[in-house]
């Protein structure tokens, strides 16, 4: 993405996130100094479009930008209700490495003692533990009757359907195909 920088003699040139906090010389012979890659994305008008899907909703989110949709998902009828859900974009999990009682028991039954080498090779099966926890605490406005409605479903799809009509969110659910969608509470 290209950004404009205007020269004190109104010459605008285009510069690209790279060059942000450097200097060029404008065609009239001044040195501009390109601003901060923060201040040329405000400028652009996409100081929220930086920095991965889930820092996006979450910068929204804390600057009031979302919920944005004044039409309920859910019936189509005027959204006069905020309802906020959880988001479990992603889960820790874990692994076993290595091979358990079990297995090393066997490789060395039908192994002899290459069966007990490969085994004591193989290590203790510990855990390894992979991935994290991520989540979030999204708002998203609905009429009172698809409150209701929410309220009383478990339906992924309908959750994510609904959460899918506000674009960033649905860029979210994109990033996070496994994530689940759980209801907190509803204000208003």
């Amino acid at each position: 993405m290209s950004y404009p920088v205007t020269c004190e003699c109104g010459e605008t040139s285009q510069v690209v996130a790279s060059e942000a906090g450097a200097t060029f010389t404008c065609p009239c012979g001044r040195t501009v100094r390109v601003p901060t890659l923060s201040k040329l994305r405000a400028t652009a008008g996409s100081a929220d479009d930086f920095g991965s899907v889930l820092e996006q909703v979450r910068r929204r989110i804390k600057l009031g930008k979302l919920p944005c949709n004044e039409i309920c998902p859910i019936t189509g009828g005027p959204a006069t209700a905020t309802a906020w859900f959880e988001i479990l974009c992603e889960r820790e999990w874990s692994r076993r490495t290595g091979m358990n009682d079990g297995q090393a028991i066997l490789f060395a039954v039908f192994g002899g003692w290459l069966g007990i080498l490969f085994a004591i090779m193989r290590g203790d099966g510990t855990r390894e533990t992979l991935g994290s926890d991520v989540s979030l605490t999204a708002p998203l406005r609905l009429s009172p009757s698809g409150a209701d409605k929410v309220g009383s479903t478990r339906s992924q799809r309908l959750l994510k359907r609904a959460f899918s009509m506000t674009p960033i969110y649905k860029q979210l659910l994109q990033a996070y195909p496994q994530a689940k969608v759980v209801r907190v509470t509803v204000d208003g």
